[in-house]
């Protein structure tokens, strides 16, 4: 029972962001003013200018990033109701043995650094109609294989199964920065949908060719090319007449992507705790985390994400 040691999700972030919530509780405490509402007086809004992350070295030169979307008030707003904070907070702290007590938090983490991530995708379109997905982000648990293979059906009109995903081989697979600050689905994502948009073109190319209309009178639905008169032919007729019979070509594209935006998901916290003063073991009685996480993917997996990093952080604490 001696694994190798090393660095873990975020190290020294946890103990830092402890050390400022706890000093903001004590400050809002001081001043007489419920943590909610000394929060909701102090917090980022949208269209804020961020000068910290300039200092950071994140963002264009020269240019101090913005906060372009930010739903953080209603986090805590509709957690704070949900949970139903004023009541428990007001409740009698009594000197019995058990005693509780509640508290909150709020956090944000970017997603990918600006104009230094960049993530590249490849895709090509077998004679089946179905398609190899080839990127270098890496799976490690957190679902990106899936994800980002939904991404490309989603953008193709087809089913995941239909994507056949490679990831992370360094001889095989095109450049990615790596599976760190958040950076996949928004980074990676945004390579792969990238790419998925010019096999797309591709596809409606060689369809309207093959069923004799103009490609601007073409779209595509549940894997098939239809052209303004109903007409319409399947990814693998297509496939299969652009690889062995006219006008041979292979449909395939790689393209890249360069973060230049950090969008920063946000999340308020709320803990309800029961302690044995006798023995100083605590324990959880209730805890809700609000989440705005922008455009959830995957409901699954985004789920999975949040309840890992609640159990991570009472692990911490």
């Amino acid at each position: 029972n001696s694994p190798v040691g090393g660095a873990y999700r975020g190290y020294g972030g946890t103990q830092g962001i402890f050390a400022v919530a706890v000093t903001l509780d004590e400050l809002a405490g001081r001043i007489g003013i419920d943590p909610v509402d000394f929060y909701l007086k102090n917090i980022i809004s949208a269209d804020s200018e961020v000068p910290i992350l300039a200092q950071l070295g994140e963002g264009e030169s020269g240019n101090v990033p913005r906060i372009l979307s930010c739903e953080l008030a209603a986090c805590i707003k509709e957690g704070a109701k949900a949970f139903d904070w004023k009541k428990k907070r007001k409740r009698n702290r009594d000197r019995e043995r058990y005693r509780r007590g509640v508290g909150m938090s709020i956090m944000m983490q970017g997603s990918s650094i600006p104009f230094v991530e960049m993530a590249s995708a490849f895709i090509k379109m077998n004679d089946d109609g179905s398609f190899n997905l080839l990127m270098g982000a890496t799976e490690l648990g957190q679902g990106s294989d899936t994800v980002l293979a939904q991404i490309v059906a989603e953008e193709l009109t087809v089913k995941t199964d239909d994507i056949i995903v490679y990831s992370s081989d360094t001889d095989l697979t095109p450049y990615d920065v790596g599976a760190f600050a958040s950076s996949t689905t928004y980074l990676s994502g945004q390579a792969v949908k990238k790419t998925a948009g010019k096999v797309k073109e591709q596809i409606l190319q060689a369809g309207a060719r093959i069923l004799g209309t103009d490609p601007e009178s073409v779209r595509i639905e549940s894997g098939r090319v239809i052209g303004s008169d109903k007409k319409s032919i399947s990814f693998k007729e297509i496939a299969l007449s652009t690889l062995y019979q006219n006008e041979q070509f292979q449909i395939a594209v790689s393209a890249s992507h360069l973060c230049q935006a950090s969008p920063p998901p946000y999340a308020a916290n709320f803990a309800e705790i029961e302690v044995d003063t006798y023995t100083g073991k605590v324990r959880v009685l209730n805890y809700l985390q609000a989440i705005d996480c922008g455009t959830v993917i995957n409901p699954v997996t985004a789920r999975g994400q949040a309840l890992g990093g609640v159990v991570n952080a009472i692990s911490y604490a």
